[in-house]
């Protein structure tokens, strides 16, 4: 049972590094470690970049002050985020943790299809208005491995909340205009991805 076991933990998420590419790797499995080892001939941390993680890490009131703080800014621009979704009536599911926030947009995509046009098609269409329209990059779920088309990944920790806001609220006229064009179907909502209690 030993063997089993496995623990993966990196700096992107809790420290906001994700340029650095730093992670670590538990394991008593052996065939993994020697396997893992001779990868990392390859995939090394540098030296210079493992002496700055050592001096971050070995730092206890900063680690437990930084985790805090940022575990507060996620959950307030969480909550901005899910509250412009819900204003737009757009189900989402509402992460208990992290810096993404997976929703549906499937209500959307009628706007996006042309003839017999393929639902991924009309995501992709759909990814390509926001990011054209709106300059938002939101994850289109088929990069995700989405089963359902018109599910998105927005991730509201890259900008700060001002800029969030902001986004959020071209995002909020922009649904509003595309709703109007497309009549009362638009307002009947998404294929069935619920948001949790919170």
């Amino acid at each position: 049972e030993r063997e089993l076991r496995l623990g993966v933990w990196g700096l992107s998420k809790d420290f906001g590094l994700s340029g650095l590419r730093f992670g670590c790797v538990w394991t008593q499995n052996e065939r993994l470690l020697a396997a893992l080892a001779s990868a990392a001939v390859f995939s090394a941390v540098p030296g210079v970049c493992q002496a700055m993680v050592e001096d971050v890490l070995a730092d206890d009131g900063f680690c437990d002050d930084y985790l805090r703080a940022n575990a507060t800014a996620l959950r307030v621009s969480c909550a901005i985020c899910c509250r412009v979704l819900d204003e737009l009536r757009l189900p989402y599911f509402a992460p208990g943790a992290g810096m993404f926030l997976w929703c549906d947009l499937s209500s959307l995509l009628p706007a996006f299809v042309n003839g017999d046009d393929d639902p991924r098609k009309a995501e992709r269409k759909l990814y390509d208005a926001l990011r054209g329209d709106l300059k938002l990059v939101l994850t289109p779920g088929e990069a995700q491995h989405a089963a359902d088309p018109g599910r998105f990944r927005i991730c509201f920790a890259f900008v700060e909340r001002n800029v969030l806001e902001v986004g959020l609220e071209k995002f909020r006229g922009w649904v509003e205009r595309h709703r109007a064009s497309m009549g009362p179907a638009a307002l009947a909502g998404g294929n069935g991805l619920t948001a949790p209690a919170r």
